[in-house]
Parts: C-alpha cells; structure tokens; sequence
C-alpha cells in the first residue's frame, strides 16, 4: 500500500510539471558572467551538466545547477549527471572506499570493513550501525540553481514489501532566498522472518542571502529515524536444500520480537557575516552555528519468559536479566554554538580559528547526568608554490573532555592535470572511549561499568594519482594505544599490546573503446587477532558502455564480481547495537551480480541481477555476519528522474 502512494504522488509531481520534448542545440553558458549566473531567465532553459534538451535551433544554455556544502560556502561545484557513478549501485554497504559488512538487508545493522579511528573526539554515544543511512549536516549538498529542480529516485525488489525511494527539491524564492528538500526512506521487509526494516531520513534547509550583501543565513532542520527488528540470525543452517524451505521466511530463526529503534532531531542555524577592510589584504569572515539535538537509542525484546530456554540465554548471555523482557533506553539532548574567525587571501591562504561549546543532557536508564564540551577548533588551507598545497585541521577539547585532541595534516603535489598527483599525510589523536563502552544498563540494571583510558594513536600516509590512466593507490599506517575490542560477552574490553594497520588501497579503470574494466582492491593487516576484520575486499567491474540511437540513450550493460577473504566471523548483538566474535568462520563468497543503466536526457534506469551465483555456487548460501544469510538470486528495479519546471 505504501508502494502504490509513492507511485501515485511520483506520477502526480510529473503531470504538474512543464515536460517539453523538443530536441536543442546546446550553447555552453558563460559561467563566470554574473549576468547570467543566478538570473532568472525567460523561455526555456538547459542544464550544463548532461541535463540538457536538443532542439534544431540555438540558444544560450542558461540553466544552473551548482552545490556547495556549508563548510566552504564559496565553492560552487557544478552538478554532475552522467553513468559513470554506479547508478545500479543503491546500497550504502557496497560504496567504494565505505565497504561494511551487514546483517543481511538493507537498512540492517553495519560495521565497517575499513578499521579506523573514530571520527570525531569529546562525547560519542557509542552507536553507530546506522551511520551510513543518515544524513548528517556537514554532508548536505545546497544547490545554487536558477530554475527549481527536482530530482526523484524509486527502486523496488521482490514486490511491494521491499523499496528504497529518494527525493530532492531545490526552489529559489524571493529576496535571495533558497529552499531545499532532501529525502530518503527505506522499507525492507526481507526474505527471512522478523528481519524488517524501515529508515527514515529528512533534511529541511532555507538558505537567505539578503541583496547578495555580506551576511547570510542557513536554517536547517534533520531527522534520521532508523527502525530495525532483529531475528538474531537463523537458528538452523542445515534447512536451505529442503524444498520445504525454498519460501525464506519459513526457516526457523532465534528471536521473534527484539527490536531496535534510534531516532535524532537536529535544528541548526548557521550564520557568516564578511567584513570588508578590518585586515588590510585579508578577507575576514565571522561564522556561527546554533544547534539544538535530540535524539534516543532503544532495544526491547518483550519475549524471553523463559530464562533457561538455550536459544535465549545462549544468545543474550549477560544481557537477560529477567524474564519480564529486556530493555535498553538512553536518549539525550544537545545544546551546542560556536564562533569562528576566517582569514582569506585570493586562493593562497584560508585560516580559521574558534570555539565550539556543547552541553548534554543524558537520561541512561536509571542514571541521568550532564556534560559540558568545550573545544578549540582550527583549520588551515594554503597554496606553497603553484604545485604544492598544504591542509591541516586540529581540535583541542577542554572542560568535561580536557586532553582530547585529533590533528590532520596532507601535503599535495601536483605535476599537472592529467599526469601525476602525490599526496603525504600524517594524523595524531586521543579521544574518550564512548558512553556505552564506559557504561551500560539492561532493565536498569548495570551490566558493566568501566575506568578506561583514551585511545591514542597516530598515522601517515601516502597517496599517488595518474588521472590520465585512471590510476589511484595509496598505503597509510595506523599505530594505537589502548584500543577497545568486544569479547564473546558483547563486553568492552581494552587491548594491553599497541595495535598496528596497515592499509593499502589500489583503484583503476581501464577504457578502450566501449569497453570498460574497472578494479578495486582494498587490503589491510590488523597486529591483533581480537579485532577482526577481512584482510582483503575487491571488486571487479566489466562493462560496455556506449550511445545509441543517434546518440540519445546512453547504455552500460555489465557484471560485477565482489568478494573479500576468509576471516574469523563476528555475530551481532541487537542490545547493545555490536559486533562480536564468533568461534566459526566467515567463508569466501564471489558474489557475481548483472547489470544494465541506461539514460535519456534527464530520465535513469537501472536493471540489477543480484546474487547470479546463487544458482552455480557451492554453497548457494551467502554470510557477510554469523547466522546471518545475505539474500538469494533477487531482480531489482530503479529508476531517477531529474525534472525542471
């Protein structure tokens, strides 16, 4: 029923808009002429981005479609829309570079397969299997454009049950004022019992730069809400060639009513203020944010009456602590502002310095207390020579979080364009370990309560780029101190040896004619076997890419081959929301999935075969988590459309 509403309102939108058919010819708009930037303009308009309309006569191609994120709001990107950028690929786990192993659907509890720090120091709640759905402030695209753009996405699998629907909306309004919509919701239901999901993310932003003057002003507003029942994986792996079993659902599984639902609501007002000629040769810029954040992270399970029954107490172990049901509920409120000063000179030099205060209000059932973070935060870009350029950032925490700090470094060379690009890098950090790691209750009962130390650790880095052959690797090696593990208890616990990574990375794409291969490798060494991880992910992509039909459709038609190493496996902890170790292994699977993409102008669609080896692999059944089965051979459907009024 869901399905059918999103299909009328998507049919609904497309009816009210202006759609012409007429074929152009496209002139290349002057983007450096401020006339014609951010002008409206009367008649018909054309995207410079692969978004435009062929016709038999000229004119100018006027339309604008540019984005910039609020950390930099004087780089203006030019919107991009072409085949090139995995258009079949819809899941957040399989994103190059972000690879994370699952639990099985989309929308599913995540961990990286990439160790690393985490990102930011101070107060961290500890919970982030959902991170990759959500949207996040500091990754919102705000569109500059010149005409409202709509940019609609729809992908089902299996029926009605199972859909990914995304929208984007861009609107200027008077007075300099711009609007932006951006939407996303997941709605899983799965192939096995009680593995149903359902994401839902919103972002609200109102973008005001009043006469194009000096100040302007970002109103936004965020909700990431994330619902996942949990089945605890299948209780018996013996069924999957009984023909009785071939329907998923009907295999038994652990759980029948745990659940897990994480919400966040974020409000935050951004405001920049330029004063011409306070420092002479300098550009200098006030920055302010305003926030306020709430948000809770609960697990219940309202089934476990029966406290000897094996499935349960071998499963939750110390979480079950009484036969009523289990529950964990923490929820929190943020107050935050900070203040920055920003120096800039031409495109040489870019430095900003300032303080971010937050102050938190955390109800971890029973207990509820506050905490105060104050951090010193700075930032340098700088040009050395004309091939050379130099970033660093720092924070430095103070108050509740006195000794955190993290610190960046990267120095790029660049020969030319085309030819060749180093990158050297170096990081140092010390963070608190989070909240649930020092801290954690089931039924307001304690279940641990730990003194750790901070993490500490450092890295550098190397990177190397041949944009003409379409080459990228690089190789980082991380020290740390102190690191945080899991036991077979889903406890915390802290690693007495110093832990050693090394990490290398390696990209290409290799074109000839309409042929295409592309490779990605990613392999890494961990010093202990306590933090598990696999040691290798690939991915290989073949495909023929072409256009046809006097040039109006363009075509990829491939496969891709994934896969990634044997490694000792790692179950899942509903509860607590982590991964643990197991005592079985996660074997190697090839996961070999068929592709098509295709696009007309401003309409995309993809065709997907996912899982093809299911049919000759031995075994059929795919693991990326213990008890955890990836789904079977599965057909999937998307389709985007990009619309202008």
């Amino acid at each position: 029923m869901d399905q059918i509403k999103w299909i009328s309102c998507f049919i609904l939108i497309l009816i009210s808009l202006d759609l012409e058919g007429q074929v152009r010819k496209k002139v290349p708009l002057n983007r450096n002429n401020p006339n014609q930037r951010f002008n409206s303009f009367e008649g018909d308009t054309l995207s410079t981005d692969s978004l435009f309309k062929k016709t038999t006569s000229v004119e100018l191609d006027t339309t604008i479609y540019d984005y910039y994120f609020l950390d930099n709001i004087d780089i203006l990107r030019p919107y991009s829309d072409t085949l090139n950028d995995n258009f079949h690929q819809y899941n957040p786990v399989n994103y190059y570079g972000n690879e994370h192993l699952n639990t099985g659907n989309l929308g599913g509890s995540t961990i990286p397969i990439r160790y690393e720090p985490r990102k930011n120091i101070g107060l961290d709640y500890g919970f982030h299997q959902y991170d990759i759905y959500n949207k996040q402030l500091e990754d919102l695209r705000f569109m500059r454009v010149n005409r409202a753009f709509n940019d609609l996405y729809y992908s089902p699998i299996g029926g009605q049950a199972n859909f990914l629907v995304k929208a984007k909306f861009h609107r200027n309004f008077a007075n300099n004022t711009h609007f932006h919509i951006d939407y996303s919701r997941f709605h899983q239901e799965g192939f096995y019992s009680n593995q149903n999901t359902k994401t839902t993310n919103l972002a609200l932003s109102l973008d005001w730069h009043p006469n194009k003057g000096n100040y302007r002003s970002f109103l936004s507003i965020i909700t990431n809400n994330n619902n996942e029942e949990h089945n605890g994986g299948i209780s018996d792996k013996t069924l999957f060639d009984n023909p009785i079993y071939n329907l998923r659902f009907t295999i038994p599984i652990t759980l029948e009513s745990a659940a897990t639902r994480h919400q966040q609501q974020l409000l935050a007002w951004n405001n920049f203020y330029d004063i011409d000629s306070l420092i002479p040769g300098f550009e200098v810029r006030f920055k302010n944010q305003i926030s306020y954040d709430r948000g809770a992270f609960k697990f219940a399970d309202t089934d476990v009456s029966d406290l000897d029954s094996p499935l349960h107490s071998d499963f939750y172990k110390i979480f079950l602590v009484e036969k009523r049901g289990l529950r964990h509920f923490m929820s929190f409120r943020d107050f935050g502002t900070d203040l920055h000063l920003v120096l800039k000179r031409n495109k040489s030099f870019k430095l900003s310095n300032g303080l971010s205060y937050h102050r938190y209000w955390i109800d971890q059932e029973p207990i509820t207390y506050t905490r105060n973070s104050l951090m010193y935060q700075g930032k340098l870009d700088m040009r050395l020579w004309d091939r050379f350029s130099l970033s660093a950032n720092g924070e430095l925490g103070l108050w509740d979080y006195a000794g955190d700090f993290k610190l960046n470094g990267l120095l790029n060379w660049k020969a030319n364009k085309d030819f060749l690009a180093l990158g050297v890098g170096a990081s140092l950090y010390n963070y608190s370990p989070s909240i649930e790691q020092n801290r954690f209750f089931v039924n307001e009962t304690s279940i641990w309560q730990n003194d750790f130390s901070n993490i500490f650790g450092s890295s550098i880095q190397g990177e190397i780029s041949i944009p003409k052959f379409r080459l990228k690797a690089s190789l980082k090696q991380m020290i740390e101190n102190n690191s945080i593990y899991r036991d077979t208890m889903a406890r915390p616990q802290q690693l007495e040896e110093i832990l050693s990574v090394s990490q290398f990375d390696l990209s290409h794409h290799l074109k000839w004619s309409v042929l295409n291969i592309k490779n990605q490798f990613f392999v890494q060494a961990i010093s202990d076997e306590k933090i598990i991880r696999p040691s290798y992910h690939s991915t290989h992509s073949l495909y023929i890419e072409n256009q046809i039909f006097n040039e109006n459709l363009d075509l990829q038609i491939g496969g891709e081959y994934t896969h990634f190493a044997n490694y000792e496996g790692l179950a899942f902890s509903p509860v607590n929301g982590q991964f643990i170790p197991t005592e079985s292994t996660i074997d190697y699977y090839p996961l070999l999935d068929f592709f098509i993409n295709a696009k007309i102008e401003t309409f995309r669609f993809f065709a997907k075969f996912e899982n093809i080896g299911f049919y000759f692999n031995d075994p059929k059944i795919y693991y990326r988590i213990e008890n955890h089965p990836q789904f079977d051979f599965k057909f999937r459907l998307g389709i985007r459309w990009q619309l202008s009024d």
